[in-house]
């Protein structure tokens, strides 16, 4: 039962969160702060029940004895269950939140309707709003291969389903997440490493093959979890590391994710993570706090499979699977240590958890014992790697020479035959300590050295991701077919572009993207005297650039601030004050001072007359990336 310190301080983070939840509703639903509320209320209401349910489930038999202690008493079972549900119950109340601006501000309670906004404003960059149901399918999705997995993990805790059975639970129960990822996003493509791209591309499409890579990562996470384990709190310990690990990921990724566009590419995918890790690292962090040693409770292999899926869908479904193995490094070295005990070739016993020495209190690597003796091969093989400077492993021979036994290929094992015997939270704090440091490596390795492998990274410049978002072609020898937003056309290098459309019976590609001014031929002459061009401009080649330029518009259906136009101004100065030029989007002008606009947040390009004519034609530009310069 909760002690009266407890109950008091668990009812008073109780009502902090549910004031911080009320509050959000004064503002756009600031769902990130709400999912804070939710974490908070997650470890109240998990910390209860386990208190709570601890003896009722020891009345349901859904208890077990701790074998690493020298009264081996018998405590609750399977209690990860209670954080599962507890953890699905917060995700469902948490709906509406990441949608409420969608919902209310956006849509004035419509989901499905879209806001009606005026030509003017669509002409000028800003599209319709419509309400993000491929979010929302993709929570929901993840929400269903949580609750299927929760079902299995369930399941398995209480009929204790074998090995060979339980291998694929997690594959089944992330078919909704790969239903969604297939329907509402389908990239099945990989970057290729700058060093083979002369060779491979910049990407290689893998198809299914692709697919069948997400349903093993699926399977993977939460099976890598239930094989590292076997003391006390080292499930819980490892998720809570990997879920941290994770976090700090997303964090680094928005920081270093531009702010225009907005939202960035990288934005949603990065809070749909953070908003189910921070209720998971609520969730456990309760389960920590009666797994660890010495456990009150054990969590069982709902949790297992329940933390490794929540894994592997916020790495499946916020696009960064490459960056979730690295964290997962350690599990991925247990289980290739442990794969000849797994596939049979080593004696496999069913539990390979540490032997507990009664009489020195300590935890001592355990063993496993061959029958019938290795064969040559593998004898000499087992010797050498006993015989190693840092040993993989330690044997028992007889007097003959032959194997008896072995011990058993977990990460547990290993660190005790490297350090010998210790006590049991000495051994998780050292093999947990070992999944924090390479776990930041991995982490510093992907955000600071990714881009001397790879050309697409978070740490691009804003030039990069502009320009990347922007390509139409990429040629093998640098070649660049660029998309253009925004093309502004003044009188004095478009003649000859017009009439080069004309000669080859062609339109312009979008008018709609085309604006076009007079400005360089503009006296300075007072504009209260203005009636026509052909008046006002006394010069005679500047009054013909600006007649054909008027007449060129009119042929063409463009967009035109001519001289008796209020909004007629510097072609520069236009962009951005009539909203034609925007952050995020590339800008081309056929002068020399369209750089300029890059102080909006715009890739711009001054271009020359053949180089207009391409643009107007097709909307593209014909150029390669510049170098980026250290400073």
């Amino acid at each position: 039962m909760l002690s009266r310190a407890e109950s008091l301080s668990l009812l008073t983070l109780s009502i902090a969160c549910l004031g911080v939840l009320a509050n959000t509703f004064n503002g756009e639903g600031e769902p990130l702060i709400a999912s804070l509320a939710f974490s908070g209320i997650a470890f109240s209401f998990t910390y209860c029940l386990i208190q709570w349910l601890g003896q009722t489930f020891i009345h349901a038999g859904l208890k077990g004895r701790d074998m690493s202690k020298v009264r081996k008493p018998e405590i609750p079972e399977a209690m990860g269950g209670v954080g599962a549900v507890v953890y699905l119950l917060i995700l469902i109340f948490f709906i509406p939140f990441p949608f409420y601006k969608d919902i209310v501000a956006a849509t004035s309670g419509g989901g499905s309707r879209d806001v009606t906004v005026s030509h003017e404003l669509l002409a000028s960059g800003r599209v319709l709003h419509r309400f993000p149901h491929s979010k929302l399918a993709s929570y929901l999705s993840a929400l269903m291969s949580l609750q299927s997995v929760v079902i299995l993990g369930i399941a398995d805790d209480l009929f204790d389903i074998r090995w060979r059975h339980k291998l694929f639970i997690p594959a089944v129960a992330s078919i909704p997440m790969l239903v969604v990822y297939f329907v509402d996003y389908g990239v099945t493509n990989v970057v290729v490493p700058l060093q083979l791209e002369h060779y491979f591309g910049s990407l290689i499409d893998l198809g299914w093959i692709y697919y069948a890579y997400m349903a093993a990562v699926a399977i993977f996470c939460p099976n890598s979890i239930n094989i590292l384990a076997g003391i006390n709190g080292i499930e819980v310990s490892q998720s809570l590391v990997i879920a941290v690990l994770l976090l700090v990921n997303d964090g680094l990724s928005l920081y270093s994710a531009p702010a225009v566009p907005y939202p960035h590419p990288a934005t949603d995918p990065h809070l749909f993570s953070i908003y189910l890790l921070l209720p998971f690292i609520a969730v456990s962090v309760a389960l920590w706090w009666h797994n660890w040693y010495p456990a009150k409770v054990f969590v069982g292999d709902t949790y297992c499979y329940f933390a490794g899926m929540v894994f592997a869908i916020v790495g499946i479904l916020g696009h960064f699977s490459k960056t979730l193995l690295l964290t997962f490094i350690p599990q991925i070295l247990n289980f290739l240590y442990s794969a000849p005990q797994l596939v049979r070739i080593i004696p496999c016993p069913r539990h390979r958890l540490p032997h507990f020495n009664s009489r020195t209190g300590l935890m001592e690597p355990s063993v496993t014992t061959w029958h019938h003796p290795p064969g040559k091969v593998l004898t000499g093989l087992l010797k050498a790697l006993a015989g190693l400077p840092v040993p993989l492993l330690a044997i028992k021979q007889d007097d003959q020479g032959n194997v008896v036994s072995s011990t058993n290929l977990t990460l547990l094992n290993l660190w005790l035959v490297w350090f010998g015997p210790q006590r049991e939270d000495r051994l998780a704090m050292g093999v947990i300590g070992s999944q924090v440091w390479i776990g930041v490596i991995a982490l510093y390795t992907r955000h600071k050295l990714a881009s001397l492998v790879f050309r697409e990274d978070n740490r691009q410049t804003l030039y990069d991701k502009v320009f990347r978002d922007h390509v139409v072609n990429e040629s093998q020898d640098g070649t660049v077919l660029l998309y253009i937003d925004r093309h502004l056309v003044h009188e004095v290098t478009s003649p000859q572009a017009f009439e080069g459309l004309r000669n080859a019976r062609r339109k312009v590609r979008r008018p709609d993207c085309t604006l076009a001014t007079t400005d360089h031929n503009v006296p300075t002459t007072p504009r209260k005297i203005f009636k026509n061009v052909g008046q006002f401009v006394k010069e005679a080649d500047s009054r013909l650039q600006c007649l054909t330029l008027e007449e060129n518009v009119k042929a063409f259906g463009l967009t035109y601030f001519g001289l008796g136009d209020n909004r007629q101004g510097i072609v520069h100065i236009i962009g951005p004050e009539q909203g034609f030029t925007l952050p995020g989007t590339t800008v081309v002008c056929g002068d020399s001072y369209t750089s300029t606009h890059g102080a909006f947040g715009a890739l711009a390009f001054g271009i020359g007359t053949s180089e207009v004519e391409h643009v107007l034609a097709t909307q593209t530009l014909i150029t390669k990336r510049s170098k980026n310069m250290r400073l």
